[in-house]
Parts: structure tokens; sequence; C-alpha cells
């Protein structure tokens, strides 16, 4: 049987990094700001893996800086999904609003990494 990582469309880079940042998210038609500390797991071009010791409400906004490749980049994310992982909580964020600089050096790093070219 294949393994999680094996069976993923598009691979993803180990990107540890521990940060606080903040979310928002709508609660009947009022924007909410929270902080929360958040552990960067891996990422791709698409969006990254998250892991955090409270959960992350689907459809969350998060905004955060990405140090990548010696250079840094905001980025805002949407929460797609969040799973307990016995006393954690492991998510995926989807990118909303990133640099195309962040995006063609993710890129550039998967293609040098597994030699295969990612067009979108």
């Amino acid at each position: 049987m294949k393994s999680g990582e094996d069976l993923r469309r598009i691979p993803r880079l180990p990107h540890l990094e521990r940060l606080e940042t903040q979310y928002s998210v709508m609660d009947n038609d009022v924007h909410i700001e929270k902080i929360i500390s958040l552990e960067m797991l891996d990422l791709n071009f698409q969006g990254i893996g998250v892991q955090t010791e409270l959960p992350l409400p689907v459809d969350a906004t998060v905004n955060f800086d990405i140090y990548f490749d010696g250079d840094v980049y905001n980025v805002t994310t949407r929460v797609l999904w969040t799973k307990r992982n016995e006393s954690v909580y492991r998510s995926g964020l989807h990118f909303e609003a990133v640099p195309d600089q962040l995006i063609l050096s993710i890129k550039r790093f998967l293609t040098d990494l597994s030699g295969k070219r990612y067009q979108n």
C-alpha cells in the first residue's frame, strides 16, 4: 500500500517553522480576529500544512509571512480542513493571495527535487 506522500498529486516540501499569526472569521456577520501559534509542516505551490494547539475554523482567513529560499513573503490563506491529531490539530491552508515570486520559487525547488515540471 502506498503512503500518503506517495498518493499526493503534488509533492510537498517539508517546511518546519513555528510562528504566531492572526486569523479572521465571520460569525453572525461580525468580523473576528484571533491570534494563534502555528507550526508550518509542509508546503507546495497551492498551499501549506500547519499544526496548531487549537482548531482553525474551516473557511477562516489566515495571514502570515513565509521565509523561503532566503526571502520573506506575506501570504493570505483559507482553511480548507482541520483534523484533530491526538493533542494537536492539523489543517490544510490554500493560498488565496501569494506573491508570484514565492510560487515560482516553490515550483523551481520542486522541479529540482523531482525532475518534474509544474505548470499550475
